[in-house]
């Protein structure tokens, strides 16, 4: 589990509008030296054929093309906008007010071992997965309460928002922002006193707009690469060095930007038991919007090892820079099912629920509390 929570803060870290190849540039070492010139000519030659190399390189060719990541973090932004639902406490007399933060996930088919996710992903570089999340304070009005006598009964609006940020953190960063608005008309309302052991609180529909942004940075070290281990090596033509390598280890930086819009259509019911427990059903589907920017760049030192007399790291390091970026969107349709628990303390729940989308390995948590008046 350690593993796989330290792995979900690496892949929080992605996005990009085009889909460009990964860019690799090395700056070659320059040392000082008699004979100058000839060695610093064969170590620019070395950094070349390294290039070369690695712009062929699997594992790095992978990072400018992530788009199964790409969309599965837009997926995920769109799971997770939903905080802060009133679901199963719709039919409220006057006003309704909520908290609650929600995390979702979409994860890939076939995924059982979460502890070589990590070791995976160095590998392949691109997974259908990702996480998000949201919160926000959510205030919902009855509008017959308000003697707005043109509009129909048993009508429901709300508005929400909020924005949340984490900074500097273990070398990562995290910023969320939701807002929206609803709309939910009651089918069929609850009728009869409230306050039975057993009560069905009716049945709602209900949609809306949500704007869900999730901004993350991270640094992540890659595996170590040396030019020897891409068959290029050679003996410089002066100063007694030979078997010439070139290694750096990209301390990489991935930057996550997801911008989802999600438009819900949602019927709901629940059962309210000795006054205490809510159980809450729903399905419905999210229709979504958006765009998911993968950015990721590295600059490392090169560290120069030789055989040969003397100090081959006499001079000016080099150095070489990645430049990476992938974008994708969140899938259109995604149905989903919906399932939550609340402890009602007299007006004040504390709700869990969980969302289910069948078909497309996802799925999203929802806690939150406030008042139900």
């Amino acid at each position: 589990m350690k593993k796989l929570l330290s792995f979900i803060l690496v892949l929080m870290i992605f996005t990009s509008i085009e889909l460009f190849a990964v860019k690799i540039n090395i700056k070659a070492p320059i040392h000082n030296s008699v004979s100058t010139s000839d060695i610093n000519i064969a170590l620019r030659d070395i950094a070349n054929q390294f290039k070369t190399e690695l712009e062929a390189h699997e594992t790095l060719t992978k990072i400018g093309s992530q788009t199964e990541l790409a969309t599965g973090f837009a997926n995920a932004g769109a799971y997770s906008a939903n905080s802060a639902s009133f679901n199963g406490y719709q039919g409220y007399d006057v006003f309704a007010f909520m908290w609650g933060v929600s995390v979702g996930a979409k994860y890939p088919s076939g995924l059982s071992d979460f502890d070589n996710i990590e070791d995976d992903f160095k590998d392949k570089m691109d997974f259908d997965i990702g996480v998000a999340a949201s919160t926000a304070f959510n205030l919902g009005i009855n509008v017959t309460a308000l003697g707005l006598d043109f509009l129909p009964n048993r009508l429901y609006l709300n508005i929400k928002g909020s924005t949340y940020t984490v900074d500097d953190i273990n070398d990562w960063s995290f910023k969320a922002t939701t807002f929206g608005m609803g709309l939910n008309y009651q089918l069929v309302d609850r009728g009869g006193d409230r306050f039975k052991l057993f009560k069905w609180t009716g049945l709602s529909v209900g949609s809306g707009f949500i704007y869900n942004r999730n901004k993350i940075n991270f640094n992540y070290e890659l595996d170590e690469y040396n030019s020897n281990d891409f068959a290029v090596s050679t003996t410089l033509p002066t100063g007694g060095f030979s078997n010439i390598t070139l290694v750096f280890t990209p301390d990489t930086h991935f930057g996550l930007d997801v911008k989802t819009y999600t438009i819900p259509i949602e019927i709901s019911t629940s059962v309210r038991l000795l006054w205490i427990f809510n159980f809450t059903v729903g399905a419905g589907i999210d229709m979504a919007f958006g765009t998911s920017k993968i950015i990721v760049g590295a600059t490392s030192p090169i560290k120069l090892n030789a055989a040969g007399v003397g100090n081959i790291n006499d001079g000016t390091p080099g150095e070489v820079s990645i430049d990476g970026s992938t974008s994708d969107k969140p899938t259109f349709l995604n149905p989903k099912i919906m399932l939550g628990l609340g402890l009602c303390l007299g007006p004040i729940p504390i709700d869990v629920r969980a969302t289910y989308y069948p078909g497309v390995n996802g799925a999203a948590v929802n806690i939150g509390t406030g008042i139900i008046w």
